[in-house]
């Protein structure tokens, strides 16, 4: 395919996490065609291992800037004053206001394109839409923030469809500033030149759709790619190094952190004990920062593997497990998925979002219901999959070495990329 002579700049609020890995990976597909693509990210990532490509932004106050925060702090501050009235059991609630203004940087202001990923909290969506107007504008989403008054999951809120009013996340004192966070958006938007929204999943797609930020905004589907020549079924695993009971099943769960609810720890810890009860002897790797809220050992072994970062070693997790659980009833097209898939292990998890698109069949096995039961159910199914398909992780992982390459993710987004130009 001939090159694209044009300058990408990808945006993210943090040089770590998720989304920035899906990001870095499609920056890296797009290098690798030989597009001329750049990141700027507003945090490093916190071993501040150089990535190829990659800009932190650093913030230095003019004097209009102060000004500007005189007259029109209090808007700004309103994003601390929200962490005052968010509920306990909720972790992320960003505003569009922000005393950062990386629209002034050269590099944006050289770019072709301009695309943003996980942004909150990065851009001040007043000024940054206004002043880039001239600029075409890619928005990957990888939650649901962009087109909520602020929350990133909605749950079975659906206010986003008209207008954020009284926010279920929130304490009700908060309602004046949710309706000015949305309006605040609408404005924003409405003052943008040409902007293409993308997302990796079609239940995010459909959400997106009927939100009212958006609408007359062209949008479309781009599943996420990944290195595929590093997730694959052959190579070491990790089963020696936790002493593994022969013969056991091993379950692995991943999570940048067990305690942040959405994820679902507690959700696979209830179908585990169910299995347990029912005399099933398993193996339980824990992937992520798991502290000290892993259960007692019995029947069922867990066994912290810790943050893992290395995507080889990442790889190595995934081929020691017989099924992956993702636990999490809300998610938009999830890396971890996709990684245990291309590895060759199999998947069970909700039949909810994004999630249900991934684990097709002959992929795993999902609930139905949201009930520890239903969970167990699927982890038991899955495992029985591998008992009677010879050859099931080779199938897997050529499949979804076909689906989600990052070749394939690269060119879709190249020539998208060329439309807008």
């Amino acid at each position: 395919m001939a090159c694209i002579r044009v300058k990408i700049v990808h945006l993210s609020t943090y040089a770590n996490g998720g989304a920035f890995i899906a990001a870095q990976r499609l920056h890296q597909g797009l290098v690798a065609l030989e597009v001329d693509s750049h990141m700027l990210a507003l945090h490093p990532a916190p071993a501040n291992a150089p990535i190829t490509g990659l800009q932190i932004y650093e913030h230095r106050a003019t004097a209009a800037d102060k000004l500007q925060y005189l007259l029109h702090g209090r808007s700004v501050r309103r994003q601390e004053l929200i962490k005052d009235q968010m509920l306990p059991q909720y972790d992320w609630f960003s505003a569009p206001e922000t005393m950062l203004r990386p629209e002034h940087m050269a590099l944006l202001q050289e770019a072709d394109v301009i695309h943003l990923h996980w942004v909150a909290g990065f851009l001040h969506w007043p000024t940054f839409f206004k002043r880039l107007r001239h600029k075409p504008i890619v928005w990957t989403m990888h939650d649901e923030n962009p087109f909520t008054g602020g929350c990133h999951y909605a749950g079975t809120c659906q206010q986003f469809a008209a207008g954020c009013q009284v926010c279920p996340q929130l304490k009700p004192s908060s309602a004046e500033i949710i309706k000015s966070f949305f309006k605040t958006k609408q404005k924003a938007l409405n003052q943008a030149g040409k902007l293409v929204v993308v997302t990796p999943s079609q239940w995010l797609q459909t959400q997106v759709g009927q939100g009212a930020l958006f609408t007359g905004k062209a949008r479309m589907v781009i599943p996420n790619g990944l290195p595929t020549a590093i997730f694959t079924p052959a190579g070491p695993d990790i089963k020696a190094k936790f002493f593994l009971r022969q013969g056991v099943p091993v379950i692995l769960f991943v999570a940048d952190s067990v305690a942040n609810t959405r994820k679902g720890f507690s959700r696979l810890l209830a179908a585990l004990h169910l299995l347990e009860i029912q005399g099933l002897e398993l193996e339980c790797l824990v992937m992520g920062n798991a502290g000290a809220d892993l259960p007692a050992q019995g029947a069922v072994r867990y066994h912290a593997v810790g943050k893992v970062t290395d995507p080889a070693a990442v790889a190595a997790v995934y081929r020691s497990a017989d099924v992956f659980v993702i636990a999490s009833v809300e998610d938009n097209y999830p890396n971890t998925v996709l990684e245990s898939l291309c590895c060759g292990t199999p998947v069970a998890g909700y039949n909810r979002t994004g999630i249900a698109e991934i684990i097709e069949d002959g992929f795993g096995h999902k609930a139905d219901e949201e009930t520890p039961n239903s969970l167990a159910g699927a982890i038991t199914n899955t495992l029985a999959l591998g008992a009677k398909t010879p050859g099931l992780r080779l199938r897997i992982a050529a499949l979804a070495h076909a689906k989600w390459n990052l070749d394939r993710q690269a060119s879709a987004y190249q020539a998208l990329y060329k439309t807008l130009l």
